[in-house]
């Protein structure tokens, strides 16, 4: 979508920053390498990440344009942390599929850390900290979705929330990493979640907050009997929103930036973000404003808005 637009070489492929003064094609964002079957879905090119939707848009333009964050040590911190906390639990692919498969049949419950999953359906893609699955035998499939974070927020809980809206579709893929035999390279290899026949599905949300480890880790039910919660329906508009207005940069080059401000926690140092180097050459203009105009009775257009009075 939007590849005829004329932007700044910004191909999602190229970490390197174009030049300034370089005109071309902005090539196509899409999603191709976290999964094996993403060259043939319809969602390739509005997939998006819950990381991704949840950042500010100057942000995720310059992601889109090959522009990536180097790794900070708050970064590294996080990833030491999340590598202890799951360091007994086994990925999908040290698990196998073979034996997820039967185990699951079975009525086992599996417990699998960074599994890597996503939903055509809804174009989300992402990997879960921690996951959870027992298929029972009344058709009614429990599953657990548990992120690690430092501390509870609205962010972490629409982060979480994301990845239960993945798990709640009935095409949700699975997808782990091999090494092929002859030339040793990373293949991907996916594979459907849920089985084909009708099942009642039941998704619990959790955050685990390791910054406090007296705090009782938070917990809430997103679906049940296939009926979502009423929480879940109020925050899916919020999402939905923050969704589309990342998918609608997808066409558009470095230049845009300076329709965006700052993020929040833009300190406009390169030590604290390596993209702070590319992010300075586009400063933030906001619009400025102007009297709009509205109809009236005597004057065709009035310069403020008329005041409503109503008799009570």
């Amino acid at each position: 979508m939007g590849s005829l637009h004329t932007e700044l070489d910004s191909s999602n492929q190229n970490k390197t920053p174009a030049k300034e003064n370089e005109m071309t094609i902005k090539k196509q964002t899409k999603s191709q390498s976290f999964m094996d079957k993403c060259n043939g879905c319809v969602s390739q090119n509005i997939c998006l990440s819950p990381s991704s939707v949840l950042s500010s848009k100057r942000y995720y333009l310059l992601k889109i344009t090959g522009n990536y964050q180097d790794q900070t040590p708050r970064m590294a911190a996080g990833t030491e942390m999340h590598a202890k906390l799951l360091g007994k639990i086994k990925s999908l692919a040290e698990y196998t599929y073979p034996k997820f498969q039967r185990d699951f049949y079975n009525g086992k419950l599996i417990e699998l850390q960074e599994l890597s999953m996503c939903s055509p359906t809804l174009g989300y893609r992402g990997s879960i900290d921690r996951f959870r699955i027992q298929y029972n035998k009344d058709d009614t499939i429990n599953v657990g979705i548990y992120d690690i974070k430092p501390g509870y927020s609205l962010r972490a809980l629409k982060q979480v929330f994301i990845y239960g809206m993945m798990a709640s579709d009935s095409e949700c893929r699975i997808a782990y990493t091999i090494r092929t035999p002859r030339k040793n390279r990373k293949k991907r290899i996916t594979n459907r979640l849920y089985p084909k026949k009708p099942f009642k599905l039941k998704i619990e949300l959790g955050i685990d907050q390791y910054l406090y480890p007296n705090a009782n880790p938070f917990r809430t039910t997103m679906i049940d009997g296939n009926i979502p919660e009423d929480f879940a329906q109020c925050i899916s508009f919020p999402i939905k929103r923050e969704t589309d207005d990342k998918r609608r940069l997808h066409p558009f080059g470095l230049q845009y930036l300076s329709n965006y401000p700052l993020c929040n926690y833009c300190k406009k140092l390169e030590s604290h973000c390596s993209l702070w180097e590319i992010c300075q050459k586009y400063p933030y203009i906001p619009k400025s404003k102007f009297n709009q105009r509205y109809f009236g009775k005597q004057k065709l257009l009035r310069k403020s808005r008329p005041v409503i009075k109503r008799n009570i």
